[in-house]
């Protein structure tokens, strides 16, 4: 969602979410009677609304349910770095919790803050990679 709302941007074109909070039949059995009345999927409706009219926003995961209204932001983690040695999924796996720490996490602008992001590691580990992420 984000980097389409940045590549449709030069074509007036906005990208938002909408992350409902509704009773459906997923829901039955799991809240009780009056929980589920306050979730009346019609409470959703003026969210939608307002991501889609001509004076919309971009890049707004708009959260909604039961009358409330809330807005999500898309963040990202210091993360680790996994040199050639290390590269698996096993590592990833074993690095999950290091990789989720949100101690330090940012609020990406734009897609390429998550390639800087990410060059900066791997050249801090291999200088090699320097001439390459200058040029971005």
């Amino acid at each position: 969602m984000q980097t389409l709302a940045l590549e449709g941007e030069r074509y007036g074109v906005r990208v938002n979410c909408l992350a409902p909070t509704a009773a459906t039949a997923m829901t039955e059995g799991l809240l009780d009677a009056q929980a589920l009345a306050l979730l009346e999927p019609a409470s959703v409706s003026p969210a939608l609304i307002a991501l889609v009219t001509e004076n919309a926003p971009t890049r707004t995961v708009l959260m909604a349910g039961a009358g409330s209204f809330e807005q999500a932001h898309i963040t990202m983690t210091r993360g680790v770095f996994l040199d050639e040695s290390e590269l698996s999924a096993q590592a990833v796996i074993a690095r999950l919790d290091d990789i989720a720490d949100r101690g330090g996490e940012t609020v990406p602008a734009t897609g390429f803050d998550q390639l800087r992001h990410e060059i900066a590691k791997a050249q801090a580990s291999e200088p090699a990679c320097a001439a390459s992420a200058q040029a971005i």
